[in-house]
């Protein structure tokens, strides 16, 4: 399909990742900074004029208006603000239902720690050791009413935990 040439648009360096928010709110990192976006009719659009900077580094993940990074950093997106960063780094999943931030660790010897946290206090609310992991893990995600899952390039490890309060507790 031709575009008209009426049509306008716009570049945003966008080096780490995106992660998507409410409302149709687009979260854009780089260079430890966010830039929030929202898509119109007339194309994307930032919302602030300035970037939002602060100290963290690794891959964006969102779930409403809580982001947090691989490094371990939690940003409320709603404040603008850093809210905690967490003693490990890891593959991280936040779950604004469950109160909590789910962070999926290397503890070598083929052994993966997963840690949950609760978004009021940050502190640890527990882990799990999940054992017999091969090669590098990948994106951690939620499923069903307790569950959890990672996948190595060869392998699918399918959790039920006590860590993911079921709905209501």
């Amino acid at each position: 399909r031709r575009c008209s040439s009426a049509t306008r648009t716009r570049r945003y360096s966008i080096s780490t990742g995106i992660a998507t928010g409410p409302a149709g709110r687009i979260y854009s990192y780089y260079s430890s900074a966010i830039k929030l976006l929202t898509i119109t009719p007339q194309g994307v659009v930032a919302l602030e004029p300035n970037d939002w900077k602060f100290s963290g580094s690794g891959t964006l993940r969102a779930d409403g208006t809580l982001l947090t990074l691989t490094n371990g950093t939690v940003l409320d997106a709603q404040a603008g603000k850093t809210m905690a960063t967490l003693p490990y780094a890891g593959i991280v999943r936040p779950d604004v239902d469950a109160k909590r931030i789910y962070l999926l660790s290397d503890q070598g010897g083929g052994i993966r720690r997963l840690r949950a946290y609760d978004t009021e206090r940050y502190s640890e609310a527990g882990y799990l050791d999940v054992t017999g992991v091969s090669g590098s893990t990948a994106r951690l995600i939620r499923w069903g009413e307790s569950g959890l899952a990672f996948r190595t390039a060869t392998q699918v490890f399918i959790l039920n935990s006590t860590l993911v309060p079921l709905a209501g507790t």
